[in-house]
């Protein structure tokens, strides 16, 4: 089982059965689709393939939001230093060759001498004039190619648009027909934002929120739009733009650290192997960059382009698990000061028994952790104390089960059996479920925990230590029935 998740984006290069096997081979825990990009036809198709391939793989759907976008692009566009090249939106019609964006009436949000960026900051243009015709005509600051479906920015910038329109609501309505686990929100600016999805896709959807941190308005309202969602990921290409390139390593680590007081998993993305898209083998920045992020505290980190488009996709994933693995090996070796891990945030967040439980794993022969929770409250809290030995998150709802597949460290279970609340003898018959899954051996000495007595809030009111042996031979459990 791995701790550190890694989630690969899907694109042409990898979107057939054999590449997807070969990437879940390769250390993938986590696909990713972009919505922004191809049909839903297209999407639908992988979402299937997926399921039929490993059905407890989560799947992370983007949605598009309020981002602008290059659209309408049939050939990629090669440009030099200096050259003149014409935006526009895409309802406006003349007989300019131009590039356009999905944005209505573009030419109103923008002015002269304003800087704008392209393709996660790579692209950069500056605006000369805007005609009659409503055209935007910019002179390239670099040379470079332009694709369709880039993104376009405008530091602090903010173009309108309702949070929640009609298009944002197909691509929601599609997540949830199609069983994915997790929406990304583009661009989120508070928590009423996260809110406004939240309603529209009701109390009784399992889907969960990935909000992307890469605004300075988001940064603004951090703290709430952490504690609305299920999940963050700090999407670096657009957050340098927003903010810059210098504050970028630190606002990482305020964005973690606050994920971690806050008990939420936080995901960090954007050209962590950039240099693999076109090369077999990453640059020395590259490792580094990821070993920070593990060190920072980051439950998942994510390929975009890398396994998308990438020649060397395969590699990008084994590269990456090999780097996150090595990083983990040392972190426990060295024996890092918890105290000093944790002291960025509040343990009065956590129940205190999470204390208890590290304390009791550290003292005792505990080798396994299994956590039973519905919604998966002990699995995020235990996932963030850095335990060495694997979690096991028991849920009776298959798809919070998938789902806890998010957390550093947890394995989400299903257990088909619903959890009763006036008694505890369920216990031992998911202890059983998971001797006959071959999930815990003889050899184990475990750990259990679960929130035992329903009414007492979000805490963990019952620790219990086994010897499987003994529950083995206590309760007569058959080997030879053993899956």
């Amino acid at each position: 089982m791995n701790k550190i998740k890694i989630i690969s984006t899907i694109g042409p290069k990898t979107s057939n059965y054999n590449e997807l096997c070969l990437l879940i081979k390769k250390g993938t825990d986590i696909f990713r689709l972009n919505g922004s990009h191809n049909t839903f036809l297209w999407h639908a198709t992988v979402i299937k393939r997926i399921k039929s391939i490993n059905k407890n793989i989560p799947i992370l759907f983007d949605i598009p939001g309020k981002k602008i976008r290059t659209t309408g692009i049939k050939k990629n566009i090669n440009f030099k230093k200096n050259d003149v090249l014409v935006f526009a939106s895409k309802n406006i019609k003349n007989n300019f060759e131009k590039i356009l964006v999905n944005k209505n009436n573009f030419h109103k949000f923008v002015n002269k001498n304003q800087i704008i960026f392209a393709d996660d900051g790579t692209l950069a243009f500056k605006i000369i004039k805007i005609d009659q015709y409503k055209n935007v005509h910019v002179k390239a600051l670099n040379g470079g190619e332009l694709k369709n479906g880039k993104g376009i920015n405008i530091p602090g910038y903010d173009f309108g648009g309702s949070l929640l329109n009609s298009r944002d609501k197909k691509f929601v309505s599609f997540a949830k027909k199609n069983k994915v686990d997790f929406i990304g929100l583009s661009f989120v600016e508070s928590g009423d934002h996260v809110k406004k999805y939240k309603k529209f896709i009701g109390t009784n959807s399992f889907l969960k929120i990935v909000s992307k941190i890469e605004s300075a308005k988001g940064l603004r309202n951090l703290e709430e739009i952490i504690s609305y969602s299920d999940a963050i990921m700090i999407d670096r290409g657009d957050l340098s733009i927003e903010t810059s390139d210098h504050s970028l390593a630190i606002m990482q680590k305020r964005i973690i650290n606050l994920g971690k007081k806050l008990s939420k998993p936080v995901i960090v993305a954007t050209e962590l192997l950039n240099n693999m898209i076109l090369n077999k083998f990453p640059t020395r920045s590259e490792v580094s960059d990821i070993g920070n992020a593990i060190i920072d505290g980051a439950s998942v980190l994510m390929l975009s382009g890398e396994t998308a488009v990438g020649n060397f996709f395969k590699e990008s994933v084994e590269t990456m698990r090999d780097i996150a693995s090595s990083i983990e090996d040392d972190i426990y070796e060295t024996r890092l000061n918890e105290k000093k891990i944790l002291k960025n945030f509040d343990i009065k967040t956590f129940d205190y028994s999470a204390e208890a439980i590290e304390l009791i794993c550290k003292k005792g022969k505990i080798n396994k952790i299994i956590a039973i929770t519905r919604s998966g409250f002990a699995a995020r809290c235990l996932s963030l104390r850095n335990f060495k030995i694997p979690i096991i998150a028991v849920s009776d709802d298959e798809n919070n089960a998938r789902s806890f597949n998010i957390y550093a460290g947890v394995r989400g279970i299903y257990y088909s059996k619903k959890f009763k609340k006036k008694n505890l003898d369920f216990f031992k018959e998911v202890l059983k479920f998971l001797f006959l899954k071959k999930i815990i051996n003889s050899n184990d000495n475990i750990l259990v925990t679960a929130l035992a007595y329903p009414g007492g809030g979000n805490r963990m009111n019952l620790i219990q230590t086994h010897s499987v042996k003994h529950l083995k031979n206590l309760l007569g459990w058959n080997v030879s029935s053993r899956k």
